[in-house]
């Protein structure tokens, strides 16, 4: 049995990566200041591990909170999911993304220093890449960061780099592709305080109250001309995340893409909601933006190679456990 450290622990993240170390008979601790994440999620976990899962409400920055942590619990490793994490918040608000998420991460990295934690992990993310030349993109292709967000976390990746070199530790930096769905026991699913919602939310909430979708670009260079992403089923996400950290005890640290390597395009997963809701669906597009990768794929191959993980869930499936998730949000607010 091993004690886990996740910052951030009550998000989308990680409330799966949380249930699946609990899962594995691991204790977990979390630490979230809630700010973009419901508590209830993380509670609905708490009942069923009450004597495993411990929750603190604050931020990394907090260095009471941390010492009251390392000096309370003995960690095998941390988990660093703690950061701002939207596009276009960080074009609106550069400096805020840059101090919160790069000094959230030098911050925990120190203490893992101190409290002599052995091994960590950063969640990083396909947004590095940019529009990357070599599709799909492998672990050694050149980063192309394009906003500030992305520029966070390259610049986390090469802190971590430096950290695990300079200390003989193990870390490994997980570049994530884009996650979907929802876990459906304890229905852990992408609820944003904010109220930013990605692709397949927005595709079923539309459907259901009958509005019209906009999406950019149908001529894109793709099969059916809309723009093709990596998507990966959430709780594929999470086993990956545990397997890895499982397995991998090298005193360095180590890059890995958790993709598919196969990308649905936008109209893709507009039928797969279409065929799961059995809606007609209005939607409408306008110019596509210049910028944009037509397609975005990120290879798997050491993912498969090295630890024989494989993200598949079907595209029906992932669908199935979002619409469920947005009616679980439904009716909860429907009996609050």
């Amino acid at each position: 049995m091993r004690t886990i450290f996740i910052t951030g622990g009550a998000g989308y993240l990680g409330t799966n990566i949380t249930l699946a170390e609990l899962k594995k008979g691991n204790n977990v601790i979390v630490l979230d200041d809630f700010q973009n994440a419901h508590r209830c999620h993380i509670e609905r976990i708490k009942h069923d591990y009450p004597d495993r899962l411990t929750i603190y409400t604050g931020r990394v920055q907090d260095t009471q909170i941390l010492d009251n942590i390392f000096s309370s619990h003995s960690i095998d490793y941390v988990i660093h999911l703690a950061a701002y994490k939207y596009v276009g918040e960080s074009i609106h608000s550069p400096d805020m993304y840059m101090s919160n998420n790069m000094d959230s991460l030098r911050i925990i990295l120190d203490y893992c220093n101190r409290y002599n934690t052995e091994k960590f992990a950063f969640s990083s993310s396909a947004v590095v890449y940019g529009n990357a030349e070599l599709c799909p993109s492998d672990e050694d292709c050149q980063t192309s960061p394009l906003s500030p967000y992305a520029k966070t976390k390259s610049l986390g990746e090469e802190e971590v780099l430096k950290w695990a070199q300079l200390n003989q530790k193990s870390a490994i930096i997980f570049r994530f592709s884009n996650p979907i769905g929802a876990e459906p026991t304890y229905m852990l699913g992408d609820d944003s305080k904010k109220g930013f919602s990605n692709l397949l939310p927005y595709i079923i909430n539309s459907a259901k109250n009958h509005s019209q979708m906009v999406f950019k670009g149908n001529n894109h260079d793709t099969p059916d001309g809309t723009a093709i992403r990596d998507y990966i089923y959430v709780c594929d996400l999470a086993h990956t995340v545990t397997e890895v950290l499982e397995r991998f005890n090298e005193k360095k640290a180590e890059i890995l893409n958790v993709s598919r390597g196969e990308g649905f395009s936008v109209l893709q997963i507009l039928q797969a909601v279409k065929d799961n809701l059995k809606l007609d669906i209005d939607y409408t597009f306008t110019s596509k933006n210049p910028e944009e990768a037509s397609i975005s794929l990120l290879s798997p191959q050491k993912l498969h190679n090295t630890y024989s993980l494989h993200l598949d869930t079907p595209l029906s499936k992932i669908v199935d456990s979002e619409v469920k998730y947005r009616e679980f949000l439904s009716n909860t607010l429907k009996s609050d």
